[in-house]
């Protein structure tokens, strides 16, 4: 039985800079084709390139976890990058899907419709548009406000107008009726 000969260093080295170079020039082109993905359009522009450079980010930063994994022959450096990464991106993303989920149940409830006037505090206004993200308020003076529907959601908002009140009848408190 022939003994195996134990792999040099240097090429571990050498792959784990490959894995990375890799992972570099991918992070270069990517906002590039986020964008071309985009179709170029004036109003997503902006997101384009921020949404590239996060991935751009991303990848570099993966490429940098993966390369050390090769180069220190371990797996466990790879995954504590990966796990590091899922738990900063959750944190950052926190807020964003906690007015995902308030905007749906916002939609599912109905008790906030387009024509509703609606007070939050101190704010009043018209309700214009309700998304899944934000909710949009037309004030007495003209003013659009945009409110991240997780403040709808977790605190009182009294609602007056056209559509107002609760959405279906069952839900009316029950009227006292008198015996003639």
């Amino acid at each position: 039985m022939a003994a195996s000969v134990p792999t040099p260093l240097w090429w571990f080295l050498l792959i784990g800079v490959g894995i990375f170079v890799v992972f570099s020039v991918l992070a270069r082109f990517s906002p590039a084709v986020l964008r071309r993905v985009l179709r170029g359009r004036a109003d997503v522009e902006l997101v384009a390139k921020l949404a590239g450079r996060a991935v751009a980010a991303g990848l570099v930063i993966l490429g940098v976890f993966i390369g050390l994994g090769v180069v220190f022959e371990s797996q466990q450096v790879a995954l504590t990058g990966l796990i590091l990464g899922t738990i900063i991106a959750s944190i950052g993303v926190q807020d964003l899907l906690k007015n995902y989920v308030s905007g749906f149940y916002v939609q599912l409830e109905r008790n906030i419709r387009v024509g509703d006037v609606v007070t939050i505090g101190t704010l009043s206004g018209t309700v214009t548009e309700v998304r899944l993200r934000v909710t949009f308020l037309r004030t007495g003076d003209g003013s659009l406000v945009v409110v991240p529907n997780s403040e709808l959601f977790n605190n009182v908002v009294t609602v007056q107008g056209a559509t107002g009140g609760a959405p279906e009848r069952g839900l009316e408190p029950p009227r006292e009726t008198q015996d003639h």
